[in-house]
């Protein structure tokens, strides 16, 4: 069999449920990787975008974190660099991968994959994503014994963090606004997660779905984007509603700035009538609910202040990985109680992962961890596609949702909207310098 170029991220993207259901979601990234990397291997010279030495230089940083796994700073829980290995394994291993998926897209030609191709993959994980907040709402407790799970010796199956990377479950059923609240998390291992790529996923579908599409698409791509945002909405994900926002402001913010005022107009009467909807059904009162009931603020409030506390005690290199407050925001007391289930030894860096960066890589690799976005973002400031447009606006949220979400293990889909929009820039780089053989093609082609 032969295959097309570009399977890998196809299998990737499109494929991603099958990874979920066999207990790999958290390694799939760096499973089809390895493919990439050899394509690459074969491609030699390869192109780089540009900011990508800030990208390099984060690597290098978070990769000698390493040596601080041991190192036990003021007011944390101390352990040994050997329990805190595993969890910086992953997340390198992570860092890694994502950096191969981003250069693999930017080495392929328009003649291999085209711009609307991967536009339509990543809708497709949208769909998929929207579908596992249907099923999560409807039978919150399923959960099942995955192939990949049933393979590992008891020693490591059984421990917690190992369950929630290879037991697939479609939602977590946590006291949010009753004893059994159930947030969709499938097909990602936690619901903040799934959060945070609905919205994300969500303008990418909307791009490949509703944008120059036939009447019976467009009208299917309405009904299956109304569906992923109720599921939202009874998800209880007050950031990802944040979030959702921040993508309509950014999207009025540039249509205003290029003068189309008719489609903005379009878009604000949408949103009346959208808010009349809203406002009528039973939605005002689940958001009513969960806003009234912030249990997690506390605990929020209590890991940020520690996050900048920690990451003060080494601002330049951080500590490698996480660590663990004594006590909680409930509780001087170290681990949790009957009277008290929201003490315990809470994890610092693990309430978003800006916090994360503070702590494993200090501020220093903080801020070269958003070089690479950064300069992509300001150098294809003057593209007006729909694919530059969806690009820049996810990049917006990946970095707004740095201070909610922990989705360091699972930043593919932000590093495949970077290949996007390198590959958006060298085009009218390209347009601007058609004489220049050193400018190679791209893979663009509107979506």
């Amino acid at each position: 069999m032969i295959l097309r170029p570009g399977w890998p991220l196809q299998w990737l993207l499109v494929g991603f449920p099958v990874f979920w259901a066999m207990g790999l979601a958290s390694f799939a990234t760096m499973i089809m990787a390895v493919p990439m990397a050899v394509e690459l291997l074969r491609r030699r010279p390869l192109r780089l975008p540009r900011g990508f030495g800030f990208w390099l230089l984060f690597l290098l940083w978070s990769f000698a974190g390493v040596l601080m796994l041991g190192v036990n700073p003021a007011g944390t829980v101390p352990g040994s660099a050997r329990s805190r290995i595993l969890a910086y394994a992953m997340r390198e291993a992570g860092y890694v991968a994502i950096t191969v998926v981003m250069l693999y897209i930017g080495n392929l030609s328009n003649a291999e994959v085209s711009q609307s191709k991967i536009v339509k993959w990543l809708g497709a994980l949208f769909v998929t994503t929207a579908l596992g907040g249907v099923v999560g709402m409807i039978a919150p407790n399923f959960q099942f014994t995955s192939p990949f799970e049933l393979i590992l010796p008891g020693s490591i199956r059984y421990d917690d963090y190992v369950q929630h990377l290879v037991h697939p479950a479609v939602a977590q059923v946590q006291d949010v606004i009753s004893d059994a609240t159930p947030r969709p998390a499938a097909p990602f291992t936690y619901t903040n997660v799934w959060g945070f790529h609905l919205t994300i996923l969500g303008v990418w579908f909307f791009v490949s779905w509703l944008l120059k599409a036939s009447p019976g698409r467009r009208v299917i791509g309405v009904m299956i984007m109304l569906t992923g945002m109720v599921t939202l909405i009874y998800s209880l994900n007050r950031a990802a509603w944040l979030g959702a926002a921040v993508a309509l402001i950014c999207v009025c913010v540039r249509l205003a700035v290029r003068g189309r005022l008719v489609l903005l107009g379009s878009i604000a009467l949408a949103g009346v009538l959208a808010a009349g909807v809203f406002y009528a059904s039973p939605l005002k009162g689940v958001v009513d609910a969960r806003l009234e009931n912030g249990k997690s603020n506390d605990i929020r409030s209590f890991t940020t202040e520690r996050a900048f506390e920690l990451s003060a005690q080494s601002p330049v290199i951080g500590f490698g990985s996480t660590r663990r407050a004594y006590g909680s925001a409930s509780s001087i007391a170290v681990g949790q109680s009957s009277d008290c289930p929201q003490c315990g030894n809470a994890s610092i860096g693990m309430n978003g992962y800006f916090y994360l960066l503070l702590v494993s890589t200090g501020y220093v690799g903080a801020a070269l961890f958003f070089g690479l976005g950064a300069v992509q973002v300001w150098r294809a400031r003057k593209l007006h596609s729909p694919t530059a447009t969806a690009a820049g606006v996810v990049l917006i949220m990946t970095a707004f949702y740095g201070f909610f979400y922990d989705a360091s293990t699972w930043l593919v889909v932000p590093f495949v909207t970077i290949g996007l929009l390198w590959r958006e820039s060298e085009l009218l780089a390209r347009r601007s310098h058609p004489d220049d053989p050193q400018r190679p093609e791209t893979g663009y082609r509107n979506a």
